[in-house]
C-alpha cells in the first residue's frame, strides 16, 4: 500500500500511462476530472436530504413515508451495485456509464418537482441507480485506462470525492432549505451541472468494451439476471418492512408478517441461487462470492458496512432530534450537525494521510470503532431535555470514529485483490457501505416501533 507515494508524482507524467488506450493529457485530465465531479455529486446527493427532511415534509406532508427520503435513495444504489458489476465488465463502458448520468439527472428532476412524497421517493430511487452507475463506472475507467502503478491512487480518488460530497451533503442541504432557492434547488442543481459539463462527458471521454471487437449482447445475456432480481428484491422487502411494520400496518397485522416471511424466503433464494450457480455459471454470479474466501475482504466488508450504518444513523437522525425536540430550523440543525461533520472531515483526511506510513489497518479500525461505539452508547440516553453541549460532545466522538475507516477500506481491497478484480471487489466494498447505509437508517426505525410495540 503506497496511496501517498503515488500523490507525489506529478500529475501529468501521471495522465501519460493509460494502461490499455494511450490518451494524450489533456482528454486524461478531463476524464478525471469528469469522474471526480460526478462521484462529488454522488456523494452529496446521498445525504443531501438529511437536513431537508423538516422542508420537505412541510411542503409534501406524509409524515410516515419520510423515512423513504433516505432509505428510498439507498436502495436505488444496494439494489442494483451487483449488477452495475457485472454489466461494466461486458458492455460499452462510455455509453453505460452516459446512461448513468441520464438517470442521475432524471431522478434528480423528479426530486425537485416532486408534487408530493411518492414521487420524491421515486425520484430518489431513480437517482441512486444512475449514482450507483456513475460510482462504479468511474472505478471502471480508472482501471481500464491508467497504468496499474497509478491505479490505487486515482481509485482512492474516487472515493475520496464521494466522502467529500457525502459529508457536505447535509450543509449544503441546509443552506438550500432556508435560502430563496428553496429545498427544491438542491436537487435542481444537479441538472445545472450535469448540462455544464455533458461536452465532457460526450466528447472527452473514451470508449470502451472488454469486448469490443465482438458483438456486446451475447455477454449482456449471460448475466446473472436471476441473482439481479432475488438481489434487488431482498433488499426492497426488507426495507419496506422495516418501513412499514409499525407504522402503516400493525407489527402483528397480517400485511406485516407476509412482507417479513417474503423477505426471508427471497433472502433464501437469493443465497441458494447465488450458491448453485442455479440459470447462470460460477464466472458471471452477480455477487463476486470469491471475495468471501479472503479474510481481509470479509473483515473490510463487515468494518465498512457497520461504520457507514453509523455514519448514515447520525447524518440523519440528528437533525429530526433537534427539529422535533428545539423546533430548529433547516439551517439550525445543520449548524448542529456541524461538530460530527468536521470531525468526520478531519480524521478522514487524517487517515488518507497517516495510514499508508503507519500501515497499522487493523489497529486503526480497532481505534475507528472504540470511539464510535463510545460516542453511539452516550448518544442512546440522549433525551428531550438532554444540553446540546453533551450532545456535540457525542458527536465528536462518533465522527471522529466514523472518519477514520469512512473510505479506507476501497484502497485496501484494491491491494488485496487481483488487479483484473478490481470492479467486482470495489462493487463488494461498495455493497457494504450501502447496504450499511440502508439498514443503519431502516433497522433503528423498525425496532424503535417494535420497542413501542411491546410496551
Amino acid at each position: 500500500m503506497t496511496v501517498d507515494k503515488e500523490a507525489s508524482h506529478h500529475p501529468e507524467q501521471d495522465m501519460q500511462e493509460t494502461g490499455k488506450v494511450q490518451l494524450s493529457k489533456l482528454q486524461w485530465f478531463s476524464v478525471c476530472v469528469g469522474l471526480y465531479l460526478t462521484a462529488f455529486l454522488y456523494g452529496l446527493d446521498s445525504t443531501i436530504a438529511a437536513d431537508l427532511q423538516g422542508p420537505i415534509l412541510a411542503s409534501l406532508g406524509n409524515l410516515n413515508m419520510l423515512p423513504w427520503v433516505g432509505t428510498g435513495f439507498l436502495l436505488g444504489s444496494i439494489a442494483t451495485v451487483s449488477l452495475f458489476g457485472s454489466l461494466y465488465t461486458k458492455a460499452e463502458v462510455k455509453w453505460l456509464y452516459l446512461g448513468s448520468i441520464m438517470a442521475f439527472e432524471v431522478g434528480s428532476a423528479i426530486c425537485g418537482g416532486a408534487p408530493n412524497m411518492e414521487a420524491m421517493i421515486v425520484g430518489r430511487i431513480v437517482a441512486n441507480i444512475g449514482g450507483e452507475g456513475i460510482y462504479l463506472g468511474g472505478i471502471t475507467y480508472i482501471s481500464m485506462f491508467s497504468s496499474p502503478a497509478r491505479r490505487p491512487f486515482y481509485t482512492a480518488l474516487i472515493s475520496a470525492f464521494w466522502g467529500l460530497g457525502a459529508v457536505l451533503g447535509p450543509v449544503i442541504g441546509g443552506a438550500f432549505a432556508q435560502s430563496s432557492a428553496t429545498w427544491r434547488w438542491a436537487f435542481y442543481i444537479n441538472l445545472v451541472l450535469g448540462a455544464v459539463t455533458a461536452p465532457v462527458f460526450i466528447f472527452s471521454f473514451p470508449r470502451y468494451s472488454a469486448h469490443r471487437h465482438l458483438s456486446v449482447w451475447p455477454h449482456v445475456v449471460t448475466l446473472d439476471w436471476l441473482g439481479a432480481l432475488l438481489n434487488a428484491a431482498t433488499y426492497a422487502l426488507f426495507i419496506t418492512a422495516c418501513t412499514y411494520s409499525g407504522s402503516q400496518w400493525p407489527w402483528s397485522s397480517g400485511s406485516a408478517i407476509t412482507l417479513w416471511v417474503m423477505t426471508w424466503v427471497t433472502a433464501m433464494l437469493c443465497v441458494l441461487q447465488q450458491w448453485t450457480s442455479f440459470l447462470t455459471t460460477k464466472e458471471d454470479r452477480i455477487f463476486p462470492v470469491w471475495c468471501l474466501k479472503s479474510r481481509s475482504l470479509v473483515l473490510l466488508y463487515v468494518g465498512t458496512a457497520s461504520v457507514n450504518a453509523i455514519n448514515f444513523f447520525n447524518i440523519y437522525y440528528i437533525p429530526l432530534f433537534f427539529a422535533f425536540t428545539r423546533g430548529d430550523n433547516a439551517m439550525t440543525v445543520t449548524i448542529r450537525l456541524l461538530p460530527f461533520i468536521c470531525l468526520l472531515i478531519f480524521t478522514a483526511l487524517l487517515s488518507g494521510v497517516l495510514l499508508p506510513r503507519l500501515n497499522l489497518y487493523a489497529a486503526w479500525y480497532v481505534v475507528s470503532g472504540a470511539l464510535a461505539l463510545a460516542g453511539s452508547v452516550l448518544m442512546f440516553f440522549i433525551t428531550a431535555t438532554t444540553s446540546a453541549r453533551n450532545i456535540y460532545g457525542y458527536e465528536i466522538l462518533i465522527g471522529a470514529g466514523c472518519g477514520l475507516t469512512l473510505q479506507t477500506a476501497y484502497t485496501i481491497a484494491l491491494a488485496k485483490s487481483p488487479a483484473a478484480k478490481a470492479t467486482a471487489a470495489m462493487s463488494f466494498i461498495n455493497v457494504a457501505q450501502l447496504g450499511g447505509g440502508a439498514l443503519g437508517l431502516a433497522i433503528p426505525l423498525a425496532t424503535q416501533r417494535l420497542h413501542r410495540h411491546c410496551g
